[in-house]
């Protein structure tokens, strides 16, 4: 277990769309300042959605069994 909250995408998809709106950008640079913290490249795709990259660690794999 990661004792800390990771970087949150999907709040940083909330923050892109509000920032690029008021900044007038298609594409920002965020910082989420915690202790681990991460930097997050967001780019607004045009069609409603936001491209988020960059770096991450793997902290579980896990695989979804479903009977049809």
């Amino acid at each position: 277990m990661v004792p800390e909250d990771p970087v949150c995408g999907s709040a940083h998809c909330q923050i892109a769309d509000y920032w690029s709106k008021e900044l007038g950008k298609s594409a920002i640079h965020a910082y989420q300042a915690s202790k681990r913290g991460g930097h997050l490249h967001c780019e607004m795709l045009g069609n409603g959605r936001i491209s988020i990259s960059g770096e991450a660690a793997l902290v579980a794999v896990s695989e979804i069994a479903v009977e049809l």
